[in-house]
């Protein structure tokens, strides 16, 4: 099993403390209660499923669960190697981890050692699920220290992992999740995100800020290009849920719409979207022949000239219509200048592909 290394800074909150403050026994039944307090509350919480593909030799999958205010609060998360797997509960309180419980399944041969393989490397035994190991245990932590182990450790021939590298295994689920759940925050619950294998998550190498001439919260541009505009013009609907307004593109191989935030001036578009679909309504046709983004996307591209633009730093999802959809985000560190520029705390892109091209394209800022 492969766990990458991370940073692991670690501060008690609050509940923590006060947890901490008790008896050793005390504690112990506290977090316990407060597992299977986060296990009902998972079944009414936002969730989201990854593939985590880097953390072992087979890959594996993690559900996260969060509270309204996007806090993720549990994560279960399966990891699959050729000699058995492992299944993991992984508690948050207050963001600190407090909490895992840990299953292993360990296999007496490789799962593709059959009678064939058995007799070519003359061994008496094949893989046999009923002689699976199975090993449970959970571990309880004070902050970054270990509160205690149950049952005690485990001799050192199982492959356990230790509970440093469960800290930094904490750390690095979050992380993922974090992320993924930045990505469906626009999207819908359901969804599949995850982190490509060989790339990390990072700003594009590039930003959109307009779409057929309509710069981004540039009330001049809008006119110039859309003329214009009352209040009866915009619609909000659950295709665009933002006050909004939509056009053919003459050539009629693709809809454009602008959105606008809640206390915006007049044309000062921050989402923007092209799109094969018709859209719920639209105001008329736009004299714009092949339809594109300021960073030359048009409707039609394949995902690898996406990429070639913007980089491989993006999340990777599929849509529940089974589309493939890519993802790029910027917030916090702002290298583009991008985010002081207009003032806004996020930006992101999200790219929809069909069975042959992409059929989708929005970008903007998130609404604050």
């Amino acid at each position: 099993m492969l766990i990458a290394k991370a940073s692991v800074t670690i501060t008690l909150g609050l509940y923590g403390a006060a947890i901490f403050s008790q008896g050793l026994g005390r504690q112990v039944d506290e977090l316990d209660r407060h597992y299977s307090s986060a296990l009902v509350e998972s079944d009414r919480a936002r969730w989201i499923a990854i593939d985590v593909l880097d953390m072992s030799t087979d890959g594996g999958d993690a559900i996260g669960y969060f509270r309204d205010d996007g806090t993720l609060f549990l994560a279960s998360v399966r990891l699959f190697g050729e000699g058995g797997r492992s299944e993991f509960a992984l508690l948050w309180s207050g963001g600190i981890p407090v909490l895992v419980r840990e299953r292993s399944f360990e296999y007496n041969r490789t799962y593709y050692w059959d009678q064939q393989v058995a007799q070519q490397n003359d061994d008496d035994q094949v893989f046999d699920p009923d002689k699976t190991v199975v090993m449970e245990r959970s571990v309880y932590y004070r902050g970054s220290e270990i509160l205690t182990i149950q049952p005690e450790p485990f001799a050192e021939e199982h492959r356990l992992v230790s509970p440093e590298k469960l800290l930094e295994f904490f750390e690095k689920v979050k992380v993922l999740l974090d992320e993924a759940g930045d990505a469906q925050a626009l999207i819908g619950p359901g969804e599949r995100w995850w982190v490509d294998q060989f790339s990390s998550i990072a700003p594009p190498l590039l930003v959109d800020t307009g779409l057929c001439g309509v710069v981004l919260n540039n009330g001049s541009s809008a006119l110039e290009v859309l003329g214009t505009m009352t209040g009866n013009d915009l619609h909000e609907s659950d295709y665009f849920p933002l006050p909004h307004v939509s056009y053919r593109c003459a050539d009629t191989s693709a809809y454009v719409t602008f959105g606008l935030h809640y206390g915006a001036g007049r044309g000062q578009y921050a989402e923007m979207q092209m799109s094969v679909a018709r859209p719920d309504s639209t105001n008329g046709t736009m004299n714009a022949y092949g339809c594109s983004s300021s960073a030359g996307i048009t409707l039609g591209m394949k995902e690898g000239q996406i990429r070639a633009i913007f980089g491989n730093q993006g999340l990777i999802g599929v849509a529940l219509n089974g589309h493939r959809m890519l993802r790029y985000r910027i917030e916090g560190v702002d290298h583009s200048g991008i985010l002081m520029r207009y003032g806004y705390p996020s930006y992101y892109m999200t790219f929809e592909f069909g069975p042959d091209a992409l059929v989708e394209y929005r970008f903007g800022f998130d609404y604050p």
